[in-house]
């Protein structure tokens, strides 16, 4: 599954998705760093990833609607690196039994919570 990872999310993280055998690349790394939402948008659909952030207004409806393959928008309690690595290693499990494309998940310490949205 292809991934992008918005700025805001750790290297850690993202190791641990490539670990799992996930094709992620982040913000950071194509120089989008800083960048407007909707240009990491098209960035992430013109690339067919899903987006993980946690950034929340990626999830509303007129932006979710840009990224066909899915966002998934981390809303932990705790933002500390080992947090953001525990919740990936229970993403990834949730990615390998589903595909994001055309939903917003909400991922919490607790539940992950899923809205399908229309492509834009």
């Amino acid at each position: 599954m292809r991934l992008k990872t918005d700025e805001n999310l750790s290297a850690e993280m993202v190791g641990l998705l490539r670990a799992r055998g996930f094709d992620v690349t982040t913000v950071r790394e194509e120089g989008l760093s800083g960048a407007p939402d909707n240009l990491v948008a098209r960035a992430a659909a013109a690339e067919s990833r899903a987006l993980l952030t946690l950034d929340l207004g990626f999830g509303s409806p007129a932006v979710a609607s840009t990224i066909p393959s899915g966002v998934v928008v981390l809303r932990l309690r705790h933002q500390a690196i080992d947090n953001q690595v525990q919740s990936a290693a229970r993403l990834a499990d949730h990615l390998d039994a589903r595909d994001p494309a055309g939903e917003v998940w909400l991922l919490q310490e607790d539940r992950l919570r899923i809205h399908r949205h229309s492509p834009g």
